[in-house]
């Protein structure tokens, strides 16, 4: 699955390992673009705010620069841990907060220790290390790597951020 999908940059890279590909986008011009492409067996339009999933479980949910978009995590991690199958993968990307922007540690203090995301001047999202970890945890996933890493570039700057793998352990 898909969250996010655009115009289907990311399924451009999931198509080749997928037996099934599903993309899920709040945008009805970006989900045309997908869908001229052909990579995808079915393209849905939602809203990850109130994003809601009762078909099978999914073996991978990906989520590629999406939650720049989305302030509040703990809604749609819920949502993604109840679609994943036992040992799923959910894989996807957060922009950092400006103290975390090296190394992915949050910034020192008491007032850093509050903040799980603000949204920028660039009317993006970031998020803190922290509080994706604790979020994860909530939701029953296990973190199995959280790295740093330019997410993109923006007016040819490195956006810091972090890519996360988080699985639903079978034991769990």
């Amino acid at each position: 699955m898909d969250l996010g999908c655009g115009t289907g940059l990311m399924g451009e890279r999931l198509r080749p390992v997928a037996d099934r590909l599903e993309g899920y986008d709040i945008s009805a011009a970006m989900l045309r673009k997908a869908r001229a492409k052909g990579i995808y067996d079915r393209l849905v339009k939602a809203d990850l705010q109130d994003f809601t999933w009762t078909g099978p479980k999914a073996d991978l949910v990906v989520a590629a620069d999406v939650f720049i978009y989305v302030g509040a995590l703990e809604g749609v991690v819920k949502a993604i841990a109840g679609m994943l199958a036992r040992d799923g993968l959910f894989a996807f990307s957060v922009e950092t907060l400006a103290g975390e922007a090296a190394t992915g540690e949050a910034a020192t203090g008491e007032a850093a220790d509050r903040i799980d995301f603000a949204l920028l001047p660039s009317r993006r999202y970031a998020h803190s290390k922290a509080y994706v970890s604790r979020v994860l945890g909530v939701a029953g996933l296990a973190v199995l790597s959280m790295q740093p890493t330019v997410i993109r570039q923006d007016r040819s700057q490195p956006v810091d951020g972090l890519a996360v793998v988080a699985t639903l352990p079978s034991n769990g």
